[in-house]
């Protein structure tokens, strides 16, 4: 599928695993996605797509800085691999900030959901490298790998002390969770995205076991303005959104 907006444009694929963008902070922008931590396989799928493009177009190329085709932030091999991890164990114990100052001394930056100048929404944060120069490709992924098995470890050892410590107080904040996006009918982003958060926490612990975490990335998803509107067809105002978001909600966990 293909889309175009003045002198950009952006190619989909079927299954949204892979789009290219065209004219954007990139000129070119392969991106490529796999759930779980993957990053060697997605590395080789956006070479395949590159390698179909090369073979018809003629890349801004230097021996010595890389490709051209790129935002200057991303001179050299172009790569910026990320990866969405979940941390309400870091936050929740307040090892959070300790863990971002360990990982940008790695060369690693920690973000929002959406990137560069976002906040992070149901504790879900982006992992990305920042140096693109002086690294191979291959070289960067796995260093994103070993600092994402050390975030993990941590995130694991946190909610582990917190079910231990605390199995009464984090049972009564997760079913608290999941009763308000059960039966709200009025619900905020800020605080529907708080709730998703401690109702995929009660998920992958144990607490909540008829809820898939693939039902909880639909309420992720879903909640947002954006698909809010293309759910009620039209757009809203601030009152309407919220309503709208709560009826979604509730009709995503009506649907086991």
């Amino acid at each position: 599928m293909m889309r175009r907006h003045g002198f950009g444009a952006v190619m989909i694929r079927e299954d949204e695993t892979a789009s290219v963008m065209f004219n954007e902070e990139d000129h070119i922008r392969i991106q490529c996605m796999a759930p779980g931590l993957q990053l060697e396989q997605v590395l080789e799928d956006a070479f395949r797509l590159d390698d179909r493009f090369e073979a018809g177009m003629a890349y801004a190329f230097d021996k010595r800085l890389g490709y051209l085709t790129t935002c200057v932030t991303n001179v050299g091999t172009g790569l910026r691999a990320s990866v969405m991890v979940h941390l309400p164990g870091l936050v929740a114990t307040k090892q959070l900030q300790k863990t971002i100052e360990a990982i940008r001394r790695y060369g690693f930056v920690v973000r929002g959901m959406y990137g560069e100048g976002s906040r992070p929404a149901s504790n879900i944060f982006q992992i990305s490298n920042q140096v693109t120069l002086g690294k191979t490709e291959l070289e960067i992924v796995q260093d994103l790998s070993d600092v994402m098995e050390q975030v993990i470890m941590q995130e694991r050892v946190c909610r582990t002390k917190l079910k231990q410590k605390f199995h009464i107080v984090m049972e009564d904040r997760i079913f608290r969770a999941y009763g308000m996006l059960k039966h709200s009918r009025i619900l905020a982003q800020k605080e529907a995205a708080d709730a998703i958060s401690d109702l995929r926490l009660g998920v992958q612990m144990g607490y909540i076991e008829h809820i898939s975490s693939q039902k909880v990335n639909e309420l992720v998803l879903f909640s947002q303005p954006a698909f809010l509107r293309k759910f009620a067809q039209r757009d809203m105002n601030e009152l309407e959104e919220k309503v709208i978001r709560a009826a979604a909600i509730r009709e995503i966990l009506d649907t086991y």
